[in-house]
């Protein structure tokens, strides 16, 4: 059976009243997807009690069906090769040793077998991770967790009303504390119109801690409180967290400040932001789901063909 996933849960820009909220950039032949629960991504060898079937060293393919091997084998065969050489990704696989990606590529490439994915809906979601154009984000004077210089660069869009978003966070900052220095994860607003003015005003309380340098606190506080973030309610966060209450309160109605809320909007509108909480890798909208192992699954990736 096709498994029928998405990005994860989210919240659009438009309010829906006709049903569930999901990733705008499902569709039929482009839908991600989810994790199986027989093969963690970044795993080889790891078919269970099935045996095993090397295709090539640490990609097991033991837990596939016969036609799911005879899929993986053509696409393999077929698939360009994930590090932009002219020949395929079995090739980069067996010949080419510089090309660290290429292992991450036939592991991703097994679980969409496993997904019972199409030969159509695999390409064009092996096309969404690795043919993807990455696209500039501007993170000046953005808040930032992790080492601002890394090689990988995560940049979310969100908003502090979004149930989906309060739950994507600890994602995050499990990601954050695994990878430490390695990572960065920058956080841009993008508040919602249909959550109101207490989103905004909720971006503006974390800017004003962020400018005394406690935005992370911040940030899971207002997540943990989200259904209390009048004036009041962020006062008594900043207060709590030991901030200059006074410097806060300036910082919280400082122009510039909400200016900024404004100019993170924009940016990811320009960027075609449709719905938060959304998450670009290096530059890449990131296509898969939104949990640790998965994203950890395009970081190892990363950090490998650095020779990290």
């Amino acid at each position: 059976m096709l498994v029928a996933a998405t990005l994860g849960a989210s919240c659009q820009k438009k309010k829906r009243t006709d049903g569930p909220v999901t990733s705008p950039t499902a569709s039929p032949t482009t839908t991600p997807i989810a994790s199986p629960s027989t093969s963690p991504v970044a795993g080889g060898g790891d078919a269970g009690a099935a045996a095993v079937v090397e295709f090539v060293p640490g990609v097991d393919i033991g837990a596939l069906s016969e036609a799911q091997r005879t899929l993986f084998s053509k696409l393999a065969s077929s698939l360009p090769s994930p590090c932009g050489k002219a020949h395929s990704l079995e090739t980069s696989a067996r010949t080419d040793p510089a090309c660290k990606r290429a292992p991450y590529a036939l592991r991703y490439l097994r679980r969409l077998m496993q997904a019972d994915m199409t030969d159509e809906e695999a390409k064009a979601i092996y096309d969404l991770r690795y043919n993807a154009k990455a696209k500039p984000i501007d993170v000046a004077s953005t808040p930032v967790v992790g080492n601002a210089t890394a090689p990988v660069v995560l940049v979310e869009f969100f908003d502090y009303q979004c149930p989906h978003c309060k739950h994507f966070a600890p994602t995050l900052h499990a990601l954050e504390d695994k990878y430490g220095s390695k990572i960065a994860v920058f956080y841009k607003n993008f508040p919602l119109e249909h959550f109101g003015e207490k989103s905004v005003r909720a971006a503006q309380a974390t800017r004003a801690a962020f400018l005394q340098g406690k935005f992370r606190e911040m940030h899971q506080q207002v997540f943990e409180h989200n259904d209390k973030l009048a004036d009041a309610d962020l006062i008594g966060i900043a207060k709590g967290l030991g901030l200059d209450v006074q410097k806060f309160k300036d910082d919280l109605d400082q122009p510039s400040t909400k200016a900024r809320i404004e100019a993170d909007k924009k940016l990811g509108e320009t960027l075609g932001v449709e719905a938060t909480p959304t998450l670009y890798f290096n530059g890449r909208e990131y296509t898969d789901p939104k949990e640790v192992a998965d994203i950890a699954d395009w970081i190892d990736e990363e950090l490998a063909q650095r020779g990290q």
